[in-house]
């Protein structure tokens, strides 16, 4: 494992001697701490002892092609594509689905590896969301910008993306947000709106990291 400070020659800390039965008790009572966003996630060890974590259904990384069939499943579950925020990042992956619409109120739901989506949290309300339609997401626009974003945010050997759709209280238009990350835990991040228009880039910056 590459410690923090991108030294891969460090010897092989005490997560990567733990038994597979042991990283799955202690990632569990981690996210047990965590809360009711964090849904259960399945742990094994690569073939070189880097421990993998995975959603049940939507697994980093992110594509056009994952959400869409996120938003079919969302139809199909809960009768609209309306929604306050989906986040495809792994273990974090979760949609909040309005109770009713218009009510201002949404309940967190987990994406599961059937399709479709457990309940991850109970109904609250709005507060710093706001209802948008999925359905307004330009698919091949996304697309377009996951791969722009792969290159364009010289992340040095990057490794996966992770996808967020929300409108925030304050914002004036939904936003989607696609980060790009690498094993050293550096990032870059571009922001567009639904159509794809690009809104907001941070570069990543050696020099800042």
């Amino acid at each position: 494992m590459i410690d923090s400070g991108g030294r891969p020659d460090q010897p092989a800390g005490w997560w990567e001697r733990a038994s597979l039965r042991v990283r799955v008790v202690l990632v569990g009572l981690a996210l047990a701490l965590v809360g009711g966003v964090v849904g259960a996630v399945q742990i094994w060890g690569d073939d070189d002892g880097t421990p993998s974590a995975t959603s049940a259904g939507y697994v980093v990384p992110a594509t056009a092609d994952d959400l869409e069939r996120l938003v079919a499943d969302h139809v199909a579950q809960f009768g609209t594509s309306r929604s306050y925020g989906v986040s495809l990042q792994a273990a974090l992956s979760v949609v909040r689905a309005p109770v009713d619409e218009g009510s201002g109120r949404y309940q967190e739901w987990r994406p599961t590896r059937e399709g479709g989506f457990e309940a991850g949290g109970e109904v609250r309300d709005a507060g710093e969301y706001r209802e948008f339609d999925l359905a307004d997401v330009d698919l091949a626009a996304l697309d377009a910008n996951l791969d722009a974003a792969w290159e364009g945010l010289r992340v040095p050997d990057p490794t996966y993306a992770t996808l967020v759709v929300e409108r925030a209280r304050d914002s004036d238009q939904p936003r989607v947000t696609i980060h790009v990350h690498n094993d050293f835990e550096e990032y870059g991040y571009l922001v567009t709106d639904l159509a794809g228009t690009v809104l907001e880039t941070r570069v990543f910056d050696p020099e800042a990291s």
